[in-house]
């Protein structure tokens, strides 16, 4: 989503508010540098320490340079015979650079040291840096914005704002600025720099009702900007207690199906093994029985055949033969039934294994969504 940047400028001369279409000097540059006269209630004390200056770092060293600038300009003038500079002339011009909270909430505190930066490169550029003599970075309001005091002079060196600040100035800062801007990477759509003299309340941070329904906003205000990040805010704590709640929920279900998948596995288990142990133990009964029975039947036929004739002792034979079958068999269903035990041993722990591979799978989810 690309943004758009306010830039309001004011002429500034010494008559105070008495001028119409300018701002007081004095008030102005007291409320953008170190002496910080505003009366702003949305300003942090304990973040002022992020403010930033540069040239004349306060109103009174900014004042005093332009008292004596302006007397040396208006000596030069009465030298060549001309009038000298006027007592209500435009003798610096301000301007304030803004954007939307919502996007300078999204950049860190150096990448929003960076943006002001190439805007004062592109500013410079544009007026003049010799021209520039002071400017701020103000990071202890909620939108953090820019200051900057410039003399309006003429390229022969006159101080003259009307020349200077005219719809050429302001039409090339927003054609250029938005630009050179998106260049260094900022998502900045357009510009919208314009000569705040006609309602300078609206710079000296008075908006005018007027002014407040034909304007387009560029963000919201400070009190629905705080309203708004309240709202944000109890929505997100309500989101991450339900969250816990829901993971909580889940850790007890995947505790529960842990612990009951658990002892059904060792109750199959105990029950399979006590079933192949009584399967055995009959086995080997039976077994012994068959094998007691057979070698007494075994005896009493070789007594016999001792006694008889050789056809019954192929007889005895051929049923010492089928004893033995009846034996093969039996142990071969007791390997039967002890591979059907096996195998729903197999199935049953196999179904432990993918139940606790789900419960794995169920815990990293819940792991991404509290991510």
């Amino acid at each position: 989503m690309e943004h758009k940047a306010g830039m309001p400028c004011l002429k500034l001369n010494n008559v105070g508010r008495k001028s119409k279409h300018c701002g007081s000097f004095e008030y102005v540059a007291k409320e953008a540098l170190r002496e910080r006269c505003g009366r702003d209630s949305d300003i942090d004390p304990e973040r002022t320490h992020l403010n930033i200056y540069g040239g004349y770092e306060t109103a009174e060293e900014l004042i005093a340079y332009s008292r004596k600038h302006v007397e040396e300009l208006s000596l030069q003038l009465r030298n060549e015979g001309k009038r000298g500079i006027r007592n209500d002339a435009v003798v610096m011009m301000a301007a304030i650079f803004k954007l939307p909270m919502e996007y300078l909430n999204e950049l860190s505190l150096e990448e929003s040291k960076r943006l002001f930066s190439k805007f004062l490169k592109k500013f410079s550029e544009i007026v003049g840096a010799e021209n520039i003599k002071s400017w701020a970075i103000h990071f202890n309001e909620l939108n953090p914005h820019v200051h900057v005091f410039w003399e309006p002079m003429t390229e022969d060196g006159r101080l003259c704002a009307k020349e200077v600040c005219n719809l050429k100035f302001f039409s090339r800062l927003n054609k250029e600025m938005p630009i050179y801007l998106r260049e260094q990477g900022f998502d900045i759509a357009d510009c919208e720099a314009y000569d705040a003299g006609l309602d300078r309340s609206e710079f000296l941070g008075e908006v005018s009702e007027e002014r407040r329904k034909s304007k387009k906003q560029h963000g919201v205000d400070s009190r629905t900007f705080k309203y708004q990040q309240e709202q944000k805010k109890e929505k997100l704590d309500k989101e991450i207690e339900d969250r816990k709640a829901i993971k909580a929920g889940l850790d007890e279900v995947i505790k529960s199906s842990e612990i009951e998948a658990s002892k059904k596995a060792d109750m199959i288990i105990d029950e399979a093994n006590t079933r192949a142990g009584d399967i055995v133990n009959t086995a080997n009964n039976r077994a012994k029985d068959i094998l007691k029975a057979a070698n007494s039947e075994a005896s009493e036929i070789i007594n016999k055949a001792k006694i008889e004739s050789r056809v019954i002792c192929n007889d005895a034979k051929k049923q010492a033969d089928n004893l033995i079958d009846v034996g093969n068999a039996i142990k071969r269903k007791i390997d039967n039934d002890t591979a059907e035990l096996q195998k729903e041993y197999d199935e049953l722990y196999e179904k432990y294994v993918k139940m606790k591979q789900e419960s794995e799978a169920l815990e990293e989810q819940i792991k991404r969504l509290n991510e």
